[in-house]
């Protein structure tokens, strides 16, 4: 009920379109991976690769789980939901360079839906920033994730770096061991 009406509207905008969401871990992984790099791209970011994918579902087994939107066989959007009983959290998403309008969207409500009938008592976006600025690029996708109707918690955020050099060499021996197996082209 809570699902803002533009929501509403595209998701049934890319039904109607004969958008298809697949649900999986392995046999997705390397779609989401394809979507991750787009994405990253776009923003002048490193990928993480197909390897630290492959890495999160051989350590998580059944407690991860990968959607991805296509449209006439094309991925458009993706998302990794880590989850349990208690929790879904979607972890990561990603979209195609021009993807399919309301593919994302039509996603996550899919993920939704499936983690409530699996008995999934929560869902969570991991995160959003509350109070950005106007028309900024965390404003859009905090927008985005408050249209699904949910509730804004307040949360707290903190880190403290013992020693600056060895969280620098810690960030890159886990850039390195994640990246070194396979990195998606």
């Amino acid at each position: 009920k809570k699902v803002h009406s533009k929501h509403r509207n595209v998701i049934r905008k890319a039904e109607k379109e004969s958008v298809i969401i697949k649900k999986g871990r392995a046999d997705l992984v390397e779609d989401y991976a394809f979507l991750e790099k787009q994405t990253q791209d776009r923003t002048g970011r490193k990928a993480s690769g197909l390897g630290y994918y492959e890495k999160q579902i051989e350590a998580l087994g059944n407690n991860i789980v990968i959607y991805i939107a296509y449209k006439d066989d094309v991925p458009q959007a993706g998302g990794v939901f880590y989850y349990n009983q208690q929790m879904c959290y979607y972890m990561y998403g990603a979209t195609a360079k021009e993807a399919m309008i309301g593919s994302a969207n039509l996603l996550i409500w899919t993920a939704m839906l499936d983690m409530k009938a699996d008995g999934v008592k929560e869902f969570s976006f991991v995160g959003c920033r509350i109070n950005e600025e106007q028309g900024s690029k965390y404003s859009g996708i905090q927008m985005f994730k408050r249209r699904f109707g949910g509730e804004l918690r307040q949360g707290y955020m903190f880190r403290y770096e013992r020693s600056p050099l060895m969280y620098k060499l810690f960030c890159k021996a886990m850039q390195f061991r994640t990246h070194s197996d396979k990195i998606y082209q």
